[in-house]
């Protein structure tokens, strides 16, 4: 069962997000959030490689949660979500 507030708090992540198709992650187990995340540039890529300045690469919802969560992520389940841009999934 995913509950509401789980939703809720997916949909608050995706409209975080500055690209056009806005993603948005929760990990949670029950009704326990573990960590939340949203798509965003990767300037990582670009600092580290300036030949991929070029391409607008990006740093997916849920792999963000992921790398926010600081913790085992195993047996945690993830909602990701699409929002369009009247904040409706």
């Amino acid at each position: 069962m995913i509950y509401q507030s789980i939703i809720d708090k997916a949909v608050e992540e995706a409209v975080k997000s500055t690209h056009q198709n806005k993603h948005g992650a929760v990990l949670f187990k029950g009704k326990k959030i573990y960590s939340v995340g949203y798509n965003q540039p990767s300037r990582s890529v670009r600092s580290i490689n300036p030949i991929a300045k070029k391409w607008h690469t990006s740093l997916h919802a849920e792999v963000a949660a992921i790398l926010n969560a600081k913790r085992n992520v195993q047996g945690l389940d993830m909602l990701i979500v699409r929002v369009n841009n009247k904040k409706t999934i």
